[in-house]
């Protein structure tokens, strides 16, 4: 069985509201002005919507804020990755394959304001706009692209660099002692110590969350 070698370096803690720009604070008593910022916003008459970060989980709530007619303005998404997950569904309140699928690869993309920014998108196509994607020039529509245009080139890259080898146990053992992160392409079935299965790792450190993403190739 291939074992894939993966880290994504950044961590992902999102709170976001719509149109609001985040900056990177370049000292501590502007990191502490940011954070004061943040926490008074999500306090300010907003849902706050927690959610594991991945385009199924975020999907489903997005639908059923979409039926209960939530405007974006009022929702304060949070990504937590102590959420519970939810399975893939895909529900008939609507029907933008092509939205879906600019979104899911756009929800790798590491900029916290993603998925303020699909919800955005996905009530306007559904409210006002059912033609918005046809909009290259929207700005909305012109920065889903562009996220969904750097992670293909994130997967690209890891698709034609990744480079599979074959460890040994003990090796293998030196890499779990380190705190070294070895995730797998598919769900590992118990092996027989006595016999163990060929065991190939590689390295590879994406600028975006596309390791689940893009694993199904290997």
């Amino acid at each position: 069985m291939r074992q894939i070698g993966l880290f994504e370096s950044a961590g992902d803690t999102t709170a976001c509201k719509p149109n609001t720009a985040v900056a990177a604070p370049n000292t501590a008593k502007q990191t502490a002005h940011t954070e004061k910022q943040v926490f008074n916003a999500s306090n300010a008459g907003l849902q706050t919507i927690q959610f594991f970060p991945d385009f199924n989980s975020w999907w489903q709530l997005a639908i059923n804020c979409l039926n209960n007619n939530t405007h974006p303005a009022d929702i304060w998404w949070t990504a937590d990755r102590d959420a519970p997950r939810t399975p893939r569904k895909r529900s008939a309140a609507t029907h933008h394959t092509a939205f879906i699928q600019e979104a899911t690869a756009a929800s790798c993309h590491r900029h916290e304001d993603r998925w303020a920014l699909l919800y955005s998108i996905l009530w306007r196509l559904n409210h006002t706009e059912p033609q918005l994607l046809e909009l290259s020039g929207d700005p909305e529509v012109a920065k889903l692209r562009k996220y969904a245009k750097a992670v293909a080139r994130d997967v690209h890259k890891m698709k034609a660099f990744v480079r599979f080898r074959l460890v040994d146990q003990a090796e293998s053992g030196e890499h779990a002692e380190s705190g070294e992160q070895v995730e797998s392409a598919g769900d590992a079935e118990p092996t027989d110590q006595s016999n163990p299965q060929p065991r190939y790792v590689s390295w590879f450190e994406p600028q975006h969350y596309i390791v689940e993403y893009a694993a199904p190739f290997f």
